[in-house]
């Protein structure tokens, strides 16, 4: 094919090209990285002890909104506290 001949993976003068094949060796290069950090990684496993309850909460209810809850149920608390 004419503009792709050449000694060592010469690709003719066209930067299109160039730039491609550039760009497509730095996807494979981050690729192959992830690959090995992926395949090197090693998981801590660990028992987690919550209640049925709270886990079902974690499933139900974002972040934010478990936090507030949270909130409320200490000022219930502190509120009975001071109330007895």
């Amino acid at each position: 094919m004419p503009g792709l001949q050449g000694q060592g993976g010469d690709h003719g003068s066209d930067p299109g090209v160039v730039s491609l094949l550039a760009e497509l060796r730095g996807h494979e290069r981050q690729a192959a990285q992830e690959l090995e950090r992926w395949k090197t990684h090693s998981e801590e496993r660990r028992v987690i002890d919550a209640s049925p309850a709270a886990i079902t909460l974690s499933r139900v209810f974002t972040v934010p909104q478990l936090e507030e809850f949270r909130e409320k149920a200490l000022e219930l608390e502190k509120l009975a506290k001071e109330a007895a």
